[in-house]
């Protein structure tokens, strides 16, 4: 929005309008965003009108760029922007032109936007004081984007009433000057001297120096570092500090899940606590925090009723008076001034130093934060710390990908029928392609890139007769078809990505449970990324299971000379035995009854060496079920001391919190047994220490299932010079390997098994994938070898009273 510097503020004119004139309702009932087609008519539009200015206008300058500082009190504001046009009128007086294009009849506006007029007022006060004028003319002109039709409006202005019409706005925006100048001196007068708040732990100053220099030098980091050495602490801390020697100005701290969200939300208040005069909000999605059942309009939602009236005194209060800003704090000032508790945050989080916040808050193109990452926003001085970002590579995947259904565009032609037989006609013509391709495609086929933009053609047509509609129907209300809007905005946003980096992505046709559908699937979201990437200084990825580190910065940069450093884990390896089974596999072809048998087998010995609390992960629902028969009927007939629970698909937030409420119970005379899928719900993000748990097993290598889209994946790396199967299995598979297997050892007290039973895991192509401290007390074991194994480790390493 704007860029600081000393006492120096540089901000756009439409930004700062937009900012300070904002008023009446909030209302998303119509979405947001134009379509490639309106873009392209606004700017034909802009250019005729422009053309035609300069036949009648000899010293018609379009696209004139303006540039002024003005003070308010200790503080410069430059003031930037670019008037549609200027030139000399007829009666000799200068005149300022702004140009809006819109679908709806521009002969019913009786009074331009006040937005637009501010704006060109701030056009002409830069312009008057360039030239010395005493008197300015503005003309805004509007025009309707289908028939060409103008319906100008001209003000004209003395010196004095120039003066005056800027200088309240500018009074509006003085408030805020200072207390961003203000505040940025005190906060870093603070970092200068804020100090880590605890002992370094081992581990932890190397990754606070690392993020430092990587900062200083503008360059991206991976950091692999074990879980428990604190590295939201660790990456935080440097990244603030460097706020205060101006290496940036606003950190963004994004993650996968809410829970990690918070726990970056308390170390923000951990260094606000040493010191830091610095604000933090966490930002969460609009679902989790609305009030009004998600209707944003206001005849429904009493906060969107006059929302702007009030957000701008909601937004100054908040951020004056609250150093962390949480949900529920933003739910509490929301209700004092009845605004829309969402939208108060986004315009909130202007105002902090701090945003923590999704992945999708900067990289996802439907989600992203505008104001900071929109396309006509420039590059800023952000610092981007990506938690548990091995996660990235799947979300950044989804992000850039779009399809289109058969069965979406049959309801959306059902929806639109009922009020407009063009929109109905429109989508009638999207469902003939969709069916012709399936017949020629059948179950599976890669599809030429003419097809998505023959696709795209189509939709966009949707799309701008929608706007038409809207626009000509100004009380038209369609939550229900929320939904199709934001399916045609999705496949019009990835298709300009195709367009801009074809050669990662690959488009399909495909049946899908009874559906057809024809998608545009990125395959490497590394170009993607870097267009956000590129917004900021410094990105700093870090994970617990970063391996292998050059896959993941192949897959999220692209750059292999980015920085990396990998920190050892400072537990003692004397504290766990780590197992790998050479006798059980979990491959397709001895899934069978004798195989499940030896599996269950070697979960009954590790469940009853000692009581307590275990996980065993598995590679699908399927399997689980397989497994479960021939665990359920041995653990009985042999009247084994162990509780079993099972993950169930689609467990609700409810459920997932009394599975694992289970664990918080210590065992003393019979063992509880958690079987799980991997990369599912519990293989990360759960925090269970101590006696919450003393043994994970691992049953199968994690690959994912061996599908159309993976073997697209497989095709693209081949054709990189990688090696594909890695890139497409393998890596992925190991990820969800390591996750499930890090449930275990969380502090410097814990201890336990991790058994790996799988014996693929000892092949070479699995050959230094693993964590180096794992090439420590591991241990290559059969399964009559077991009970020997665990009980020297249970003697020798255990906590008990009298070990």
């Amino acid at each position: 929005m704007f860029l600081v510097k000393g006492n120096s503020l540089r901000i756009n004119v439409r930004t700062l309008v937009e900012f300070v004139l904002r008023s009446g309702d909030l209302d998303l009932r119509k979405g947001g965003g134009v379509s490639p087609q309106a873009m392209q008519e606004g700017t034909r539009i802009h250019q005729k009108l422009q053309k035609h200015r300069r036949e009648e206008f000899s010293d018609y300058a379009p696209e004139t760029a303006f540039s002024e500082e003005f003070p308010i009190e200790e503080v410069s504001v430059l003031l930037e922007g670019r008037a549609d046009g200027v030139f000399t009128d007829t009666d000799g007086v200068i005149c300022i032109e702004e140009i809006k294009g819109m679908y709806s009849d521009v002969q019913r506006m009786e009074e331009p936007v006040p937005v637009h007029l501010a704006q060109a007022v701030c056009y002409a006060k830069m312009k008057a004081d360039e030239d010395g004028l005493s008197a300015a003319r503005i003309m805004m002109t509007y025009v309707n984007l289908d028939s060409e039709e103008c319906h100008p409006f001209r003000f004209d202005f003395t010196e004095e009433e120039l003066n005056a019409a800027f200088d309240k706005i500018m009074e509006r925006f003085r408030p805020w000057v200072l207390r961003v100048v203000r505040h940025r001196e005190e906060r870093n007068l603070s970092l200068a001297k804020l100090p880590f708040p605890y002992p370094y732990r081992a581990g932890q100053k190397d990754v606070v120096v690392s993020v430092y220099k990587a900062i200083r030098m503008q360059k991206n980091l991976f950091i692999e570092a074990p879980t428990g050495i604190g590295k939201t602490l660790s990456t935080m801390y440097p990244a603030v500090c460097s706020m205060g020697q101006g290496l940036g100005e606003k950190v963004f701290y994004l993650t996968a899940k809410t829970t990690t969200r918070g726990v970056a939300g308390e170390a923000a208040t951990l260094l606000q606590k040493a010191g830091m005069k610095a604000g933090a909000i966490i930002l969460t999605a609009k679902e989790k925090i609305c009030m009004s059942e998600g209707v944003c309009d206001p005849e429904h939602c009493p906060f969107a009723k006059g929302h702007f009236d009030r957000v701008l005194d909601a937004t100054y209060e908040l951020v004056m008076n609250e150093e962390m800003i949480t949900p529920e704090i933003l739910k509490e000032y929301a209700e004092k001034h009845m605004v829309c508790p969402f939208e108060l945050g986004l315009d909130a989080s202007l105002w902090v130093d701090v945003i923590i916040g999704d992945y999708n808050h900067v990289f996802d193109p439907r989600a992203k934060l505008a104001r900071y990452f929109g396309e006509e926003v420039s590059k800023g001085d952000y610092l981007f710390l990506i938690d548990e970002a091995h996660n990235l590579v799947e979300r950044a995947r989804d992000m850039y990908s779009a399809e289109i259904s058969l069965h979406a565009l049959q309801e959306a032609k059902k929806h639109y029928r009922e009020f407009s037989p063009l929109l109905s006609r429109d989508v009638q013509a999207v469902i003939r392609r969709m069916e012709r391709l399936r017949t020629e495609c059948g179950s599976f086929a890669e599809v030429g890139v003419n097809e998505a933009e023959s696709a795209a053609a189509e939709i966009g047509k949707i799309y701008t007769d929608l706007l038409r509609y809207e626009e000509a129907h100004p009380y038209f209300s369609d939550p229900e078809g929320a939904e199709f809007r934001f399916l045609w905005r999705d496949y019009l946003d990835v298709f300009e990505s195709v367009l801009e980096d074809g050669e990662d992505y690959r488009i399909y046709a495909k049946e899908q449970e009874g559906d057809f559908i024809l998608r545009m699937y990125c395959v490497s979201p590394a170009w993607n990324l870097k267009q956000y990437l590129d917004k900021g200084n410094t990105a700093i990825f870090f994970s617990a299971t970063f391996l292998p580190m050059r896959y993941y910065k192949e897959v999220l940069t692209g750059h292999n000379e980015d920085y990396a450093i990998y920190v050892p884990s400072p537990f003692d390896t004397g504290r766990r035995m780590l197992l790998f089974a050479e006798d059980v596999t979990t491959k397709y072809t001895r899934r069978n009854r004798s195989e499940y048998e030896k599996i269950t087998e070697y979960l009954k010995k590790i469940v009853t060496a000692r009581y307590g609390n275990y996980l065993a992960f598995v590679p699908s629902f399927a399997y689980l079920e397989a497994l479960w028969e021939v665990i359920d009927e041995r653990f009985e007939a042999d009247d084994v001391p162990v509780e079993v629970i099972l993950q169930e698909p689609s467990m609700g937030e409810k459920l997932r919190g009394e599975f694992l409420e289970m664990f918080r119970e210590e065992r003393k005379d019979h063992s509880l047994l958690g079987i799980c899928v991997l990369g599912g719900v519990f293989s990360e993000g759960i925090d269970l220490t101590g006696e919450q748990l003393i043994g994970v097993a691992v049953i199968g290598n994690g690959l994912p299932m061996v599908c159309p889209e993976r073997d697209l994946l497989r095709d693209y790396y081949d054709g990189q010079g990688l090696n594909g199967f890695d890139y497409a299995y393998r890596f992925p598979g190991l990820n969800k390997v390591l996750q499930s297997a890090g449930r275990l050892i969380r502090t410097e007290s814990d201890e336990g098994v991790i058994a790996l039973l799988e014996e693929r895991f000892l092949s070479r192509d699995y050959e230094g994938l693993y964590p180096k401290e794992w090439e420590e007390g591991s241990r290559v074991i059969r399964l009559e070898e077991l009970d020997g194994v665990l009980d020297y480790f249970w003697k020798n390493r255990s906590r008990s009273e009298g070990s």
